[in-house]
């Protein structure tokens, strides 16, 4: 019994010299994002990388039918977002402020509204990775999965007034293929729903691998399929991107 239990003390300390974790554990999810940072181009270049300007045609599913649109968008961490979807709406996220424009009108973002689209601002703070290097966000490993025909490994990532996300990242690229968490969606009168996007034909962009095409599911259901045709990154954004949209 002595020599089972002196054995088993000696793995521990040999374990704990090598600085073993057990799967689960925050170093094992840390790693993993390392890991997709380097794959997408390095950390020096992502963090060189602030602000996005990109264009879109895809096709919207959320009241049914498919529906074709083009988009013009922005973005600049960490809290300013700007989406123009050709002939529909304009909607601006700026900090604290928020405003929608349709058929000529602009109006403030009504709460929910706002909410919302913080919210899903909040996702896509997660989704760029390295923000998940400041240790307020707490990571950790779940159980790998299937992601089509990819294997990924599995990185959850929590942190206060932000969503619950699961992060899905490709066991043989690195990079990510999906991520997962709930919102509220407005074509449902806020309900609260599942939403699940996945990232592919990643591309250079100034030095960093940016995904081109999305597609994002509610409920298991279709909501967007996009495909990027024109992505340009920054180091900042004029202001004026980030402003109350004119009225016509």
């Amino acid at each position: 019994m002595r020599r089972a239990i002196s054995a088993t003390l000696g793995i521990a300390l040999i374990l704990a010299a090598v600085g073993f974790v057990r799967p689960g554990e925050p170093k094992d999810a840390r790693a993993i994002v390392g890991k997709a940072i380097q794959a997408m181009g390095g950390e020096a270049k992502l963090a060189k990388q602030k602000a996005f300007t990109w264009k879109d045609k895809g096709t919207y599913y959320g009241m049914g039918d498919g529906q074709p649109y083009s988009g013009e968008f922005a973005v600049q961490w960490p809290g300013q977002f700007r989406m123009e979807i050709e002939g529909v709406f304009t909607i601006v996220l700026n900090g604290d402020k928020g405003w929608v424009k349709a058929g000529g009108v602009v109006n403030d973002l009504p709460k929910d509204q706002f909410d919302s689209q913080l919210l899903e601002q909040r996702a896509r703070i997660i989704t760029s990775l390295l923000p998940l290097k400041d240790k307020a966000f707490q990571l950790k490993t779940l159980a790998d999965a299937k992601v089509g025909k990819d294997s990924a490994q599995v990185v959850q990532v929590s942190r206060k007034d932000y969503p619950e996300t699961k992060l899905f990242f490709s066991k043989k690229t690195g990079l990510l293929v999906k991520s997962e968490f709930r919102t509220k969606a407005a074509e449902q009168e806020f309900k609260e729903v599942n939403q699940e996007a996945y990232y592919s034909d990643y591309r250079d962009v100034d030095g960093v691998k940016r995904p081109h095409k999305i597609v994002v599911k509610r409920d298991g259901k279709l909501f967007v399929e996009s495909a990027t045709v024109e992505m340009k990154a920054s180091d900042k954004l004029d202001d004026k991107v980030f402003g109350r949209p004119s009225a016509d």
